[in-house]
């Protein structure tokens, strides 16, 4: 049970890299303009199939790894290549990240009965640590406190967005105010620093705007950008107090320690 665990969390962890820090928004808007002729689609699956091939390696032989490798790449050519033929909306996205979960399942539904008497190396029992699974099950949510967060809100606030389209604010600044204030309020639900994530909450409130229409997307904005990170931290925070209590309370500690 403790190397399916591990493995889902790799798989996991490789898709969230794939699909949200090494796609590009060049690759995304190319594919949804040419699709099928797009030479970001397959450059984008062979991306996501190298770090699923590379977390696979780490647990099995070379005939898994390829085995994973190739059916991760047609698996995500076939995805977002149907999701090109959409509008770019919150369901397409959703559907997007379900399909890709469900390739997920899939392959470990077909590996592991075959799989369950194999030995394993000392690199594999270390990778199968809970620490090091504790640190990647945090990493994974800071990661996607970043553009999965970013994408989500954008959606949400998308039918109000061009009335604000023509404001002469800062390029992308929004985007990357919205990631500190996830990263701060992420950090310190983990570190159970409450108290400063109610300063943070009232340093934004402060600031204040003329028109009406402006401060209400603004303030929605922010609601949900604080809301998105704290419901990520909670949640984070209970999967690793329930399932890696130990190793949890040691890196949490080993966090805490170093803020002082």
């Amino acid at each position: 049970m403790e190397l399916i665990f591990s493995f889902l969390i790799y798989l996991i962890f490789s898709h969230i890299i794939s699909d949200f820090v090494l796609q590009p928004d060049k690759w995304v808007k190319d594919k949804e303009e040419h699709k099928s002729r797009s030479k970001y689609l397959y450059l984008h699956a062979f991306v996501a199939a190298t770090l699923a091939g590379i977390a696979s390696a780490l647990f099995f032989n070379l005939y898994t790894t390829a085995f994973v490798f190739v059916l991760t790449l047609l698996s995500h050519l076939i995805i977002d290549l149907i999701k090109t033929h959409f509008n770019n909306t919150l369901k397409s996205f959703i559907f997007d990240q379900l399909g890709h979960f469900a390739v997920i399942i899939i392959i470990l539904s077909l590996l592991f009965p075959l799989n369950w008497h194999q030995e394993i190396s000392f690199l594999k029992i270390w990778l199968s640590s809970s620490t090091v699974i504790c640190l990647i099950v945090v990493l994974a949510g800071y990661i996607v406190l970043f553009r999965p967060a970013s994408i989500l809100i954008s959606k949400l606030v998308e039918s109000w967005r061009p009335e604000f389209e023509d404001s002469d604010g800062l390029k992308n600044a929004g985007k990357y105010i919205g990631y500190t204030e996830r990263l701060l309020i992420y950090t310190l639900m983990l570190l159970h620093q409450y108290t400063a994530i109610g300063l943070l909450v009232t340093a934004k409130s402060i600031l204040r705007f003329n028109e009406r229409k402006t401060s209400e997307y603004i303030l929605f904005g922010t609601l949900l950008s604080f809301s998105i990170a704290i419901l990520v931290g909670i949640f984070i925070s209970l999967f690793l107090s329930y399932f890696l209590p130990e190793s949890a309370e040691c890196v949490l500690r080993s966090l805490y320690n170093d803020s002082q």
